[in-house]
């Protein structure tokens, strides 16, 4: 309790209250707006996020990323268009409910199921935070060493696809991990005598490059004119909520659907989504109204997808294992701010800090619903963006970010060189994250693995002693296989078909 009010004090001063605010703000129309999402606004703010204090920047970080999963359901609902991959499943009943005449009818439940949603996980997750603390003290050097490389291979194993150009992508992420000089030792590896390869590779313009810029040359390359269009608006605010409250089961349990499949790296909030709308639909006295603008179907989706946001969150400051692409990206931002992953954010301070993030998304889900309620009339301007401006603004404001931080033109360079490069493995279909999330752990394997090798003494075997390697090691193992096993399947059936 005293670490909870602790928290408390230091999310309401504030200075840090208007951080959630303005991140939420800005998250919210980052997600209206199809074809950015959280994953770049976060990228976007975490140069401009050293100028501050640990605790503000990241509750600026949950601001943006609660308030971009409440955005996607606007251009979702209005246009038929997610603004997040976590909204593609509000399509399936907010935009027939728009055609019908009742978008704000539809906005409305989506901001009232959302903030439920928003504030039930990580109210849930404090209460579970004294458990977790204790299941941290249990991992060393060899589990971190493993956990790292787990999150490596979650990653490219949930990759759309098969799962070998994850691995290739995350490979090749370490790979760039080794420029500069040694973790241990001052040996300098691949810098060709260039001054500026002492320092290697920094993660942060290779998010903000293969996120942000790679996003807006896709955006150069469509035929669009413009991002979306302009929609007449209609229906009732009270009702959208009264709705939500009749379907209040719904909302619990694709909560609860959310936060557990937010807790399981790598597989996110969409999966979630129209897993919960599935079993909303199985349930339900009327399945056959799904699809045709049911409210219990907004309901369930977007419940779900803003419940995610907290439970990606612990396996990221549990153990570095991002449980989403945004929650990469926040990893990124969080090591930048001198924090570690594990132990160091589950005790002492560290908690306080912890618990003041989940506190963060609870305030960004109160925010969000009074903000969205009050301005669902005019919402359809928000989607309404040419390219034109959105893509030199995206420019602008990566270049002055990165630029910000080391005064660095070459820093500059690597986001544009990182655009091109990201732009290039989309066009062939090899997955991002596990480009990033290499660079993002790249340092903490080697770390790590150096240091199992002196426990050791030159020899890793030691780790299958330990009961804790052990597990991770095993669920490497499942994590490898099973992808491998549907391949195979898939090559039988379809070797039988011929």
């Amino acid at each position: 309790m005293a670490t909870f009010l602790a928290a408390l004090d230091t999310f309401l001063k504030v200075h840090t209250v208007l951080a959630c605010a303005i991140g939420s703000v800005i998250g919210f129309v980052i997600g209206a707006i199809p074809g950015l999402g959280p994953t770049v606004g976060v990228a976007l703010a975490i140069p401009f996020s050293l100028r501050f204090d640990h605790t503000i920047a990241l509750t600026l970080f949950m601001g943006i990323y609660s308030g971009a999963e409440f955005g996607g359901c606007i251009s979702s609902i209005l246009i038929n268009v997610p603004g997040t991959g976590a909204a593609a499943a509000t399509t399936l009943d907010g935009f027939p409910m728009a055609k019908q005449g009742r978008a704000i009818t539809a906005i409305s439940i989506s901001t009232t199921s959302s903030a439920f949603g928003g504030c039930l996980a990580p109210l849930i997750l404090i209460l579970l935070l004294p458990v977790m603390s204790k299941i941290i003290l249990i991992f060393g050097t060899p589990e971190f060493f493993l956990l790292s490389l787990l999150g490596i291979t979650c990653i490219a194993a949930v990759s759309k696809g098969s799962m070998l150009p994850g691995l290739i992508t995350g490979a090749f992420g370490l790979m760039l991990c080794t420029v500069g000089i040694a973790p241990t030792g001052m040996d300098m590896r691949y810098t060709f005598g260039s001054v500026l390869l002492f320092d290697g590779f920094d993660f942060l313009p290779a998010i903000i490059g293969v996120f942000g810029v790679a996003e807006m040359l896709k955006l150069v390359k469509s035929t669009d004119a413009g991002i979306s269009q302009s929609v007449a608006l209609s229906g009732s605010q009270l009702e959208g909520v009264r709705l939500t409250a009749k379907n209040w089961k719904t909302a619990i349990k694709s909560s609860l659907i959310g936060l557990f499949i937010g807790l399981v790296p790598a597989v996110g909030a969409t999966t979630a989504s129209f897993f919960s709308w599935a079993e909303a639909k199985r349930t339900s006295k009327t399945p056959e109204e799904f699809g045709n603008g049911c409210p219990e179907g907004v309901v369930a989706t977007e419940a779900s997808n803003n419940s995610v946001v907290g439970g990606s969150l612990m396996p990221t400051l549990l153990f570095g294992i991002p449980g989403s692409g945004t929650a990469a990206v926040i990893l990124g931002g969080v090591m930048m701010h001198g924090l570690t992953p594990g132990r160091e954010l589950f005790s002492g301070t560290g908690l306080v800090t912890t618990e003041t993030l989940l506190i963060g998304l609870i305030g960004s889900s109160l925010i969000m619903f009074a903000f969205a309620l009050a301005i669902a009339p005019y919402l359809g301007k928000i989607t309404v963006i040419r390219k034109e401006i959105l893509i030199p603004m995206v420019f602008i404001l990566a270049s002055l970010g990165i630029y910000s931080i080391n005064k660095s033109l070459f820093d500059v360079a690597l986001i544009i060189g990182f655009g091109i490069f990201g732009y290039f493995l989309t066009k062939a279909k090899f997955p991002l994250f596990p480009l990033v999330l290499a660079l993002i752990l790249g340092n903490m394997v080697e770390e790590n693995f150096l240091r199992c090798l002196q426990l050791g003494n030159g020899s890793l075997w030691f780790m299958f002693s330990r009961p804790a390697s052990l597990v991770i090691i095993l669920v490497i193992f499942i994590v490898f296989i099973f992808p491998t096993a549907n391949a195979l399947r898939e090559r039988l059936k379809n070797a039988k078909k011929n």
